[in-house]
């Protein structure tokens, strides 16, 4: 029988192919790859248009540009994954502004869903000598109130000199967890926003897709996430779309 390959969902957000972050996203990839299904997306190979502000889809569930662009493809890769990983070059001590198109695109209403509730996901930040902290809690936020599992940030600067441990020890955390898999506990910040958004998405009408998403998936019923999280985490897909 053919061995189902797990897979890793990897998007680098540097319009610079020839940067240090391609070099480091390239290695950990052809790694990751001997053992994994890799999705390794970048700007250059994804579609993917600034969001155009409309913000009916909180109310109707779609939006009209992911029809147009990759997003749609894009988050199928990202729910079919078993682990995320997303790269980014500091600019400013900001995310560069392909990461910011993709998590407003990605995020914006599954920040208010928990889509990827369990999901583990690992950043990647490099820089001259600064900023990567900055960078890396924009990111951070928006995966973590979605649910996501941190597995950690791993930070290149020009000025360490311990590139090639740290890059292993990347490697192995990633490994580790599609292999062994890890105990997942419900952050205080995911537990925060679950009774915020329980008690607005409860005063909707019933008729909004945010609300009828909580009602079908049993979320609007819990008490708390960690009681949902303990109750369905067995169950497989998690979450009807």
């Amino acid at each position: 029988m053919r061995k189902i390959l797990k897979k890793v969902f990897m998007f680098n957000s540097s319009y610079n192919e020839d940067s240090r972050i391609y070099r480091l996203t390239d290695y950990i990839t052809n790694v990751l790859k001997e053992d994994l299904h890799v999705n390794y997306r970048t700007p250059f190979n994804t579609s993917m248009f600034p969001h155009n502000g409309n913000t009916e889809y909180y109310e109707t569930g779609v939006h009209l540009q992911d029809k147009q662009d990759d997003i749609n493809l894009v988050k199928k890769e990202i729910l079919d994954s078993d682990l995320i990983v997303l790269a980014t070059p500091v600019y400013c001590h900001m995310a560069s502004s392909a990461m910011v198109v993709f998590i407003e695109r990605v995020f914006s209403n599954w920040v208010h869903l928990f889509r990827i509730l369990g999901k583990p996901y690992i950043i990647i930040t490099t820089s001259e000598s600064n900023g990567n902290n900055k960078a890396y809690s924009y990111i951070d936020n928006n995966l973590e109130i979605a649910g996501g599992m941190s597995l950690g940030h791993f930070p290149f600067k020009n000025i360490d000199t311990d590139e090639k441990e740290r890059l292993e020890d990347l490697i192995k955390v990633a490994k580790d967890v599609i292999d062994q898999g890890s105990s997942i506990s419900i952050t205080d910040k995911q537990e925060s926003a679950f009774q915020t958004y329980k008690y607005v998405l409860g005063q909707y009408d019933f008729e909004n897709y945010e609300r009828k998403y909580w009602e079908s998936n049993k979320l609007m019923q819990a008490d708390s996430l960690n009681d949902f999280w303990e109750l369905y985490k067995n169950r497989g897909k998690i979450f009807n779309d």
